[in-house]
């Protein structure tokens, strides 16, 4: 059955708050994107980021910003799919609102990785099977890094300025061979005698019988098909062409001109940076990694810098807008209708 993302348990109040992580590593990756957001700031002409603004196409821009709303609903249905795959079926809505609050996270918090626990704790709190949501996750992750790191390969292909640095594209595509073994693990690797193993082990050392539950579900998570893999993938490319596209399209309305090849390896060189956690929502880290990789295009910086600081703004109100309408309003209009009925 189906759990619906506006219901709470009681499990979901008596789980105990995580601690909050220490301050100081905190406020060093937030020096960091501020640092970095200015040396950026500094290579740049004021005039010339001023004129970059204000000669933006609105009507083409509006194009991007339609794109992100199919966006956000593939992402959502695509967790739900390997979900169902995996036996533990939640509905699409609960996935998209988890999504969204992982999104929100990722802007206060470092790397994109922060979001993805935020997501898992979401999608786990007040469930049962919560190593399967957690391996659901990772799955969903490691598919969209595969589906990234073919993005950049493109830029070997295209034979344009990215095409030079040969040895980094060594390195993706070997990182997309480790991906890929990676991925059909995680689908695919279940211990042939699971439940003689557990057995053994609980017999062996008793303490663990506190985490049966957990291991139990470990050995016993249903495999995903080769089939099924194919599906996975296929939705983790089609939603980063759908990223590479919303993102090209607001390129134009800025009048910056480069091969769609080339973007979508440099859109992916800049996703795969900003999964690291250095700094606080890649601020900083995203504007020069724009500013050096269109700058071999021939783009200004100040161009190049005025499309990263636009296309992060349309991102933040987009999030917080769907974090509204998915969690906030509803969670005020229950509010006001319990009162009322008092």
């Amino acid at each position: 059955m189906e759990v619906s993302w506006k219901s709470r348990t009681a499990a979901d109040q008596a789980q105990p708050k995580v601690p909050e992580r220490s301050f100081i590593p905190r406020s060093a990756k937030l020096l960091l994107s501020i640092l970095l957001l200015w040396f950026v700031m500094r290579l740049t002409n004021p005039a010339a980021l001023w004129t970059a603004l204000r000669s933006i196409d609105i009507p083409l821009m509006s194009v991007t910003i339609l794109m992100y709303f199919p966006a956000q609903a593939l992402a959502a249905y695509r967790w739900n799919f390997l979900l169902k795959q995996l036996g533990r079926p939640i509905s699409f809505w609960a996935l998209l609102g988890h999504n969204v609050r992982g999104q929100v996270s990722t802007l206060i918090l470092p790397g994109q990785i922060s979001g993805d626990l935020v997501r898992a704790a979401g999608a786990a709190r007040g469930q049962n099977g919560k190593v399967t949501i957690a391996l659901s996750v990772v799955i969903d992750k490691v598919a969209f890094l595969i589906a990234v790191i073919g993005c950049a390969l493109l830029g070997w292909v295209e034979h344009g300025p990215l095409s030079q640095f040969r040895s980094m594209y060594v390195i993706l595509g070997s990182a997309a061979m480790l991906a890929l073994v990676l991925l059909s693990l995680l689908c695919r690797y279940r211990p042939s005698r699971s439940v003689q193993w557990l057995t053994y082990l609980q017999q062996r050392w008793p303490g663990l019988l506190r985490y049966s539950s957990i291991l139990e579900e470990v050995c016993t998570v249903p495999r995903i098909k080769v089939g099924t893999m194919g599906q996975v993938l296929a939705f983790a490319l089609a939603l980063q062409a759908f990223q590479v596209m919303g993102s090209y399209v607001l390129l134009r309305a800025m009048h910056i001109s480069v091969d769609i090849g080339d973007w979508a390896a440099i859109n992916a060189f800049v996703a795969l940076a900003q999964v690291l956690p250095l700094s606080i929502g890649g601020l900083g880290i995203r504007e020069g990694l724009f500013a050096g990789t269109l700058a071999l295009f021939g783009i200004a910086v100040s161009k190049a810098t005025a499309f990263s600081l636009v296309g992060f703004t349309l991102n933040v109100l987009l999030i917080l807008m769907m974090w509204l309408l998915l969690g906030v309003v509803p969670a005020g209009l229950k509010r006001v209708a319990e009162r009322s009925a008092l």
